[in-house]
């Protein structure tokens, strides 16, 4: 498939291996969904995905969305991951390369964690315990909603989460949720990196913080 072979390096040869490679926004126009089974035709790239792979040129792939895992099961832009897996699985057979997902996730967009808009083996789900299930990787993109919640969060993000900073308490929240093996943040300048790079020093949320930090913001306090 063409958007394959054009987001491919074309002098790959110079490269020893890309260890994976996302198709960003894969496929989310309403265009490009096939009648019969309501998936986003381009989500047939594996074919050529797993061609790359057998070339050499990549270990994994995944797909990056913005909505697609986001919206409640019914709406018209909804994506069912376990689709996908199907997709890959009819292609390449249980051995499949497709192992990532990328989508938003922050303090203010929390659907990946609270919403059941999966359907997994006839039981509903949010996409972090599909995932799990599918043996998905997700990665979060939006760490901190381009800035939106880096600072003035309410003060019971802070007393449940702790630390120094609302864009640590931030990224803190999207590096502990279950699921979540890589939060992603753009930082342009180097006092960001330093300030970001002490969470590696610091141990996941707890559980225990986890539920207060919910408990509170649904009570509204």
């Amino acid at each position: 498939m063409a958007l394959v072979r054009r987001t491919l390096p074309a002098g790959h040869s110079q490269l020893r291996l890309l260890p994976w490679l996302h198709l960003d926004r894969l496929a989310t126009g309403r265009s490009e969904r096939r009648p019969d089974d309501g998936v986003p035709g381009a989500a047939r790239d594996p074919l050529d995905l797993e061609s790359a792979v057998a070339a050499g040129k990549i270990q994994f792939y995944g797909m990056a969305t913005w909505n697609g895992f986001r919206q409640e099961a019914n709406a018209r832009d909804a994506m069912q991951l376990a689709d996908f897996v199907n997709i890959a699985t009819e292609v390449a057979g249980a051995r499949h390369h497709f192992r990532f997902v990328q989508l938003p996730f922050n303090l203010g967009m929390t659907e990946a964690l609270t919403l059941g808009n999966q359907t997994v083996g006839g039981k509903t789900m949010t996409i972090m315990e599909g995932a799990e299930e599918l043996n998905i990787t997700l990665i979060a993109s939006a760490s901190l909603l381009q800035g939106q919640v880096a600072s003035n969060l309410p003060g019971f993000v802070a007393e449940a989460l702790g630390l120094a900073s609302d864009a640590e308490r931030a990224l803190q929240f999207v590096r502990s949720s279950p699921g979540i093996t890589t939060a992603l943040v753009g930082m342009s300048r180097e006092e960001h990196v330093r300030a970001n790079a002490k969470l590696m020093g610091e141990r996941p949320a707890s559980i225990d913080q986890f539920s207060k930090l919910f408990s509170r913001g649904q009570s509204g306090s």
